[in-house]
């Protein structure tokens, strides 16, 4: 029960925070000057310089506070845990509460680390958010919880003192902007307050949609779907998705019937194509019949619902997906439908696959392991061994350490293909690494004369290298110009932009030249492109010009679409001609303009 708890409160409290996403601004995550320099002036009774980035702020928690942990986490019931860390919470001043803090964020224990921790930063905006703002920016953690105590402080505060929680957020970062707005448009607290005009005069032209969002979100769902019906552009197709998917869960029928009154069109494809998917979901052979009537047939979408069908009822599926197979053949469309199959009915699934042509089994063949190994971990290796293809061999042994870690390590030593045994050592990487950067590190260092020790290494490092890139800099720093880590080097350089762009910028200009450095200094241009185009600028200037030449239409690109009203300072200091960027921007050659680090599709 208390599990379930830990999940719950989890979720609630945290899952619009961890939507933020990683942001950041040349000056990390900071707000504006004149807001910092208030921190820094503020009387608190933590020095600022302890607020170090690689250092703990607060070196020892003392005797006292100590006790106070130990008692909290010996209580017997969560009700006791909380009730007493409110009272400790209210008995501290800022120094003691930020070494609670601290304790707290470094649990593994997910109903610490958020429910607790959230008491004593609450009691620490109360005394002074600004000191609180000032505490969390300076914290040695990641990108991802610096968000989410960020966006605790903003939301707590702005219920009290609306006027300045505005002016500080106005000097945020758009994405931890938009996302914080979207919340405190939600606080009854904050709109009685009567700061919502200025809020969303603020965010602009996006206000003003997420405002309209949230009031089509507060009525019914059909009322809902003939307001937004009034509405033009990305704004009305986005307010008819979302009444849609209100409505389907209350009335599908009378959103079909309703849906069926729209113009022909590519917006009522796409709405119809949504209704399918959710109806799939519940009822496959509903969706299925819905497809061939209002859409006609599409192979993918009916592969993908007659895989819905083979979880839901594999008898009746059947004869539906024999006849896919008759039109399409044994596409890898046919590995969804016998995986969901397997999943409800292994032994019929596994007699099926038996009958199928040697020449059309293998994608099946994968999709019945994957669903085997879900039910049984030992017994699907033995069977790929045995009866599965090289391929499937090599799925399931990506596949098993997530399954069962312990049985994969056995796996390993058992297996004589070097190749495999080096994808197995690498899949273990990736699932340890969920339980600890430190701890992986030290486990992977038994396995250092194992063939596949530095594939598994770099695949530690590129993980930790989005994670806490500060942490693993220097080990990685052993490895600078070996070809087998120069993807590693680009993935520090990305998750540390993110976090402390200042920072990865030193980095990347301390390493030697080579491979390694080029690698960093792209995947920084790439990371820094979305938020701040002088710095990404000066970054390119800094290239090898080899180097530099065959990406600056990519960055162009990437910086434009960011960055629309600096188009021709972009294109001045890039030294490209409008034509060129003009060509860039034509339909067939978006996808040649969209950085692989994750920028958003370009627009007009």
């Amino acid at each position: 029960m208390k599990r379930i708890f830990l999940v719950a409160s989890y979720v609630i409290v945290f899952g619009t925070a961890l939507y933020l996403g990683v942001l950041i601004e040349k000056s990390g995550f900071s707000a504006t000057k004149p807001v910092q320099a208030a921190v820094q002036e503020r009387e608190w009774s933590l020095p600022v310089d302890t607020l170090g980035v690689q250092e703990s702020t607060v070196e020892q928690v003392n005797p006292a506070s100590q006790a106070d942990i130990e008692e909290l986490e010996s209580l017997p019931s969560i009700f006791r845990t909380q009730l007493r860390a409110h009272e400790i919470a209210a008995a501290s001043d800022a120094d003691r509460l930020m070494g609670y803090i601290e304790h707290f964020l470094r649990s593994d224990d997910y109903f610490y680390n958020t429910n607790i921790l959230l008491i004593f930063l609450e009691r620490l905006i109360e005394i002074d958010p600004l000191v609180a703002i000032g505490y969390v920016e300076r914290l040695a953690i990641d990108a991802g919880k610096r968000q989410v105590l960020l966006g605790s402080i903003l939301t707590t505060w702005a219920r009290y003192d609306p006027e300045a929680a505005i002016d500080y957020l106005s000097g945020m970062i758009p994405g931890l902007r938009i996302s914080v707005a979207q919340r405190l448009l939600r606080d009854p607290v904050f709109l009685e307050s009567g700061y919502q005009s200025n809020l969303v005069a603020l965010l602009g032209g996006q206000g003003e949609a997420l405002q309209s969002s949230l009031r089509l979100r507060a009525i019914p769902p059909a009322e809902a779907f003939d307001q937004a019906l009034t509405f033009s552009g990305q704004q009305r197709l986005s307010g008819l998705m979302s009444a849609v998917s209100r409505w389907m869960q209350a009335d599908p029928d009378a959103v079909i019937a309703r849906i069926a009154e729209l113009p022909e069109g590519r917006e009522r494809h796409q709405i119809l194509r949504m209704v399918i998917s959710q109806l799939s979901q519940t009822d496959a052979f509903q969706a299925y019949d819905l497809l061939q009537t209002m859409i006609g047939d599409k192979p993918k979408l009916s592969s993908q619902i007659i895989a819905q069908m083979m979880h839901q009822d594999p008898e009746r599926g059947l004869s539906y997906f024999e006849n896919y197979v008759a039109e399409y053949g044994y596409q890898h469309s046919a590995q969804s439908a016998i995986q969901a199959w397997a999943s409800t009915d292994l032994d019929a699934a596994m007699a099926y696959l038996r009958r199928v042509p040697e020449r059309d089994r293998l994608q099946m063949e994968m999709g019945l392991g994957q669903a085997y190994l879900q039910i049984d971990p030992r017994a699907a290796m033995e069977w790929a061994i045995t009866e599965g293809s090289a391929q499937t061999m090599q799925i399931m042994v990506s596949m098993l350490p997530h399954h069962d870690a312990e049985l994969a390590e056995d796996w390993m030593t058992r297996l004589d293909d070097d190749q495999l045994a080096s994808q197995m050592l690498s899949g273990l990487v990736r699932y340890k690494m969920n339980y600890g950067d430190t701890t992986t590190f030290e486990w992977l260092a038994e396995f250092e004369d194992h063939p596949g020790y530095a594939s598994a290494l770099s695949q530690y490092f590129m993980q930790s290298g989005m994670q806490n890139p500060q942490n693993v800099s220097e080990r990685l720093g052993e490895y600078v110009n070996n070809d087998d880590f120069d993807r590693a080097f680009s993935q520090v350089a990305t998750g540390w932009a993110m976090s402390s762009p200042d920072e990865a910028y030193d980095w990347v200009a301390s390493l030697p030249g080579g491979s390694s450095k080029e690698h960093a200094q792209k995947a920084m241009v790439f990371a820094v492109a979305r938020h701040d185009v002088d710095l990404t600028l000066s970054l390119i200037d800094e290239m090898d010009s080899t180097q530099a030449a065959p990406l600056r239409l990519q960055v162009a690109g990437t910086l434009i679409s960011q960055h629309p009203s600096d188009r021709e300072k972009i294109i001045r200091e890039l030294d490209l001609s409008r034509e060129e960027v003009d060509r860039l921007f034509q339909p067939r050659n978006r996808s040649n303009a969209i950085s692989t680090f994750g920028a958003v599709p370009l627009s007009e």
